[in-house]
């Protein structure tokens, strides 16, 4: 009996869940073939409800969810990572045997750059036998933002119509409403996020609403997609009017009450850009918000710091150095400095993805726990893995997306026009995030980020059928002051 058991156990057990793990990646696969725009919306779902799975600020790192991470104890990659190279892999195989072309972007170019790099500093890894090939793939890397890019091909395949569009942004409204009542009820009344670095790891006793950097740019958006068609679409009865209203006070209130900076000047970024982008007449709205911000903005970053008699700027700018005594190395800059003395030895193409930067003194980066694999900043990550080339090929995403977006913001109208400038507020609140944050290793952010990329792009492709077909007049309104008129030319597969 027991040499049976032994049997079950030591070889009927894996054997079965090896079939089984083989059965699901069939079913995944045929899933992805079958009904991918249903799978997208659930997924865009988890992702706008579901924070990332650091355990950074608990004081129980075990209390962190886990969907972000499932699986990388098992496999090393995440279920996360490993489906969405799946449903990726099964789109090129959909549009090949439609014989159909692959979804076309204008970042696709530096996307294939990163691509290559990666490859290339893993060749060299294997050859040179200095790296693991498994630690180069890891999101300590910049494997993340190869993610992002299939990502973003795959919202471009999956949604096409103006109700793909609609549904998207219903998700948007409903789904971060409920994460947004959550926030701010658990502040209210249970003590805030217990994912709190400043009371957990510092001595301030300040509550907040999300320490996840995604759920405050994600609030950014939603106020702008709830301003936009508030103040833009003059059907709408009392109670929805009154929702809106509701959604915008509580989509500011969240990166206002969560004391991080990197949220809260995003949120003024994005207040900007929508005044902006807002008509004429209208644009007071934004203004006054933007007004009001700075006193809840001031107040919590002041209560962040315990320390009697410190000044004004010590109590804004707390890793900044700010006083001539103060110790040089506790500053914020000290972790970009010495790595900089690293990345000298490598400017052109960095150290590799799984490069880290020598600290002789850890003082001021304990923070770090002994590896040194990765900086706070989105921009200084990639010149520390990447070099120069991919900081540029980086940059040359963000760059690319946005001078095409401009070309044919004129376009886009009607309903999609508010899930476009929610995009391109939430895109905004992201640049302190890309310049003082740690977006780069974090896979939620890449594919939160690869979102907001793609959206204004499935809205462009939709504006583009619907004037061909005649359903729309050509550049019914005039363009955004700042933003060029679109060629009434198709250019690319992304129109077919």
């Amino acid at each position: 009996m027991n040499e049976m058991l032994g049997y079950v156990f030591g070889y009927g057990v894996p054997a079965a869940l090896g079939l089984a793990g083989m059965l699901s990646i069939i079913i995944g696969f045929g899933a992805v073939l079958v009904w991918p725009r249903y799978l997208m919306f659930g997924f865009i779902a988890c992702m706008l409800v579901l924070a990332s799975s650091s355990g950074y600020g608990y004081a129980d790192p075990t209390d962190a969810n886990v969907f972000w991470v499932k699986g990388s104890r098992t496999f090393f990659f995440t279920f996360i990572e490993m489906g969405l190279v799946g449903a990726w892999l099964a789109m090129l195989y959909r549009h090949a045997w439609q014989g159909q072309p692959e979804p076309w972007m204008p970042m696709t170019k530096f996307y294939i750059g990163l691509g290559v790099l990666l490859l290339g500093h893993c060749l060299v890894g294997l050859a040179t036998r200095d790296t693991n090939l498994l630690q180069d793939l890891a999101l300590r890397g910049f494997i993340g933002l190869l993610y992002q890019g299939m990502f973003v091909a795959l919202v471009l395949s999956t949604l096409r119509t103006e109700r793909d569009l609609k549904i998207v942004a219903t998700l948007f409204l409903v789904c971060l409403a409920g994460r947004h009542i959550f926030g701010l009820a658990r502040y209210i009344g249970f003590g805030g996020d217990p994912q709190n670095a400043y009371a957990v790891l510092g001595t301030s006793q300040v509550k907040i609403t999300f320490f996840d950097v995604n759920d405050l740019i994600l609030a950014a958006a939603m106020f702008a997609l709830c301003s936009w068609r508030l103040l833009t679409e003059r059907a709408l009865t009392l109670g929805p009017r009154v929702l809106l209203m509701g959604g915008m006070v509580m989509a500011l209130l969240i990166p206002l009450l969560s004391a991080r900076r990197i949220g809260q000047g995003g949120m003024l970024l994005a207040l900007v850009v929508l005044a902006l982008l807002l008509p004429r007449g209208r644009r007071w709205v934004a203004v006054v918000a933007l007004v009001l911000s700075m006193p809840l903005v001031l107040h919590t970053l002041t209560k962040r710091v315990d320390t009697p008699g410190a000044s004004i700027a010590e109590r804004l700018f707390i890793d900044v150095k700010t006083d001539p005594m103060a110790d040089p190395r506790r500053s914020r800059f000290h972790e970009l400095t010495t790595a900089w003395q690293t990345i000298k030895q490598s400017p052109v193409f960095g150290l590799g993805p799984s490069g880290r930067f020598k600290a002789i003194d850890p003082t001021g980066l304990e923070y770090h726990q002994g590896r040194y694999d990765f900086v706070h900043s989105g921009l200084g990550h990639m010149l520390l893995k990447g070099g120069f080339v991919g900081l540029a090929l980086f940059c040359g995403v963000l760059v690319s997306w946005a001078l095409f977006v401009r070309r044919h913001w004129a376009l886009i109208q009607g309903p999609p026009r508010a899930l476009a400038v929610a995009s391109l507020a939430g895109l905004v609140a992201s640049v302190p995030n890309l310049l003082i944050g740690a977006p780069v290793v974090e896979l939620r952010t890449m594919l939160v980020m690869g979102l907001l990329l793609a959206l204004p792009l499935v809205a462009i492709r939709v504006a583009r059928a619907q004037l061909a077909e005649g359903l729309v007049p050509a550049l019914a309104t005039a363009p955004v002051r700042g933003m060029r008129a679109a060629r009434l030319r198709p250019r690319g597969a992304l129109w077919q």
